[in-house]
């Protein structure tokens, strides 16, 4: 049980009772309430246990669940470095073209900053003024961000090409069937050429 007896004091703390208060509620005297707060004893009887959980007002259960609960395991620094490596924003070239090709001499227009995904490919485009979209969800001067990893789901947006024509559109499963649909109609996911996952937005208001 470890020392038991510092989270007996730790519950005697945090309800404002001391020593004197805890032995009147309990029926265990103050010297005896003393002595299992410094360690005393190994273990809890379930005289004790009733008597304490009796002083507390709350349920032998309850007792228990306090002074049973194991401590959480120390993350090592390892696993501290990867949670704020995952938090951490991270630098997306923004291009104009899409799809991004390495080697075609694309060169990037500006950065953005955007969340990680744990396993992701990030790209990002800047969504032109003639490109059909998704009114207001994904409008003309936005950033989409792509997540080549990204698992597709009906619901998703996605950009994808269509006649040789980049295009943004919302996936939808119908009758077990695939479509992309906007503000041109729909069309189905068989006829998409490069069909890409938005997973974030980014949104300029200047």
């Amino acid at each position: 049980m470890g020392n038991w007896g510092l989270k007996i004091k730790e519950l005697r703390e945090q309800r404002n009772l001391d020593q004197a208060e805890l032995s009147r509620r309990s029926g265990l005297s103050q010297s005896h309430i003393s002595r299992i707060e410094r360690g005393d004893y190994a273990s809890m009887s379930p005289t004790v246990e009733e008597k304490l959980a009796r002083g507390f007002r709350i349920s032998r259960q309850s007792l228990r669940e306090v002074i049973y609960a194991e401590a959480p395991e120390l993350e090592n620094l390892e696993e501290i470095l990867e949670k704020l490596r995952l938090v951490t924003p991270i630098q997306v070239p923004v291009y104009t073209v899409f799809p991004y090709v390495v080697g075609q001499g694309i060169k990037s227009v500006e950065n953005v900053y955007v969340s990680r995904s744990e396993n992701g490919s990030l790209e990002s485009y800047k969504v032109p003024e003639f490109m059909h979209g998704v009114e207001p969800e994904v409008r003309s001067g936005d950033i989409i961000v792509v997540d080549k990893n990204h698992d597709l789901k009906s619901g998703d947006f996605v950009v994808f090409i269509f006649n040789n024509s980049p295009q943004i559109g919302i996936l939808r499963n119908i009758v077990s069937e695939s479509w992309i649909e906007n503000s041109q109609g729909r069309v189905k996911l068989e006829a998409i050429k490069t069909l890409l996952p938005i997973t974030q937005v980014v949104r300029k208001y200047k």
